[in-house]
């Protein structure tokens, strides 16, 4: 089988994983987000833009055969980001706002962040699920090695 034909299939693995991700995550994330009591649009531009090159990472470690990349990615992300976006949506919900309803606007940020995991472990799930995929189609010998 041609060099393109093989990359025609990789582009449309990386183009499926992209959309499924979008499609199904963003309707997981709405009604999640409506279980923690908040009503706000899941998927902002920066976020579609971050889960997009996130499934291209993902991806991409799959296929050179480095998966840890996945973990260490992930670790640094998740260490990085939880004390800054506390703080941000926090801020956001309790503007002005009396002591108790600060403690529940801390509390609606950790609701917010456990969606935010969630969001990105279904988005690294879709991606294994597609380069699991791509595994079979490689053991059934539709395409040579990639």
């Amino acid at each position: 089988m041609s060099l393109s034909v093989n990359i025609i299939w990789i582009i449309n693995a990386y183009l499926l994983t992209i959309i499924i991700s979008r499609i199904a995550i963003s309707h997981i994330l709405v009604v999640l987000y409506r279980e923690v009591g908040i009503n706000r649009n899941p998927f902002p531009k920066t976020t579609c833009t971050i889960g997009a090159i996130e499934n291209i990472l993902y991806l991409t470690a799959l296929l050179g055969k480095a998966p840890e990349f996945i973990a260490v990615w992930l670790a640094i992300k998740t260490a990085s980001s939880w004390a800054s976006r506390k703080e941000q949506w926090a801020m956001q919900i309790s503007k002005n706002a009396t002591p108790r309803r600060k403690k529940w606007a801390l509390d609606q940020a950790s609701g917010m962040w456990s969606v935010s995991l969630i969001g990105n472990a279904l988005n690294l799930l879709i991606t294994i699920v597609v380069w699991l995929f791509l595994v079979i189609i490689k053991a059934h010998g539709i395409f040579p090695e990639f």
